[in-house]
């Protein structure tokens, strides 16, 4: 990863096999802590509870770093799998009410795991991402089909943190 500075604004940068990515990053790095003042009580350190559980499934591990950490800093509780068959398995485990899905994937593909979830007895909320593996012109086929077998939301590669939080936040308020 990499930092670039636009407009005061820190990006981190993400690059893989079939997208660039960019997020925002929203820590603040300005913040300072004044010695003399009293350590904050462990109750405050406490962490709320996460508004939802997510489940991240992307053959790229860059990827779902940037998605997890993203996800997280908004108060989202993540859990990561890097195929469709992991995936399957953890969002057993996980209690994921959303999932989101590569579809260009070694092994068991994103189209194939939306087909399994849709048959899950609770069935997640989806959000399909894609970048089209070797061809961004197949992303926009590829996202089409996600969302004929299922897919709520697709996203196409390279998408920014507004787009994901907001695909995440609608889904949530879904009725």
């Amino acid at each position: 990863m990499q930092n670039e500075e636009y407009r005061h604004v820190s990006f981190d940068r993400v690059e893989t096999d079939s997208a660039i990515l960019f997020f925002a990053d929203q820590s603040d790095e300005h913040e300072s802590i004044d010695a003399q003042s009293p350590s904050p009580s462990p109750v405050a350190d406490a962490r709320p509870e996460p508004i939802a559980k997510i489940l991240v499934i992307d053959d790229e591990e860059g990827v779902r770093e940037v998605l997890r950490d993203q996800l997280e800093n908004a108060g989202y509780e993540v859990h990561t799998a890097g195929s469709g068959d992991e995936g399957m398995a953890l969002y057993d485990k996980s209690g994921a009410t959303i999932v989101i899905v590569d579809l260009v994937m070694p092994g068991k593909e994103g189209i194939e795991t939306i087909q399994e979830l849709r048959l899950q007895s609770f069935q997640p909320r989806i959000v399909a991402i894609s970048g089209g593996g070797r061809s961004q012109a197949n992303a926009e086929g590829y996202l089409r089909f996600a969302k004929a077998l299922g897919a709520d939301i697709c996203l196409k590669k390279p998408f920014d943190q507004a787009h994901l939080l907001n695909a995440v936040a609608s889904l949530l308020n879904a009725p």
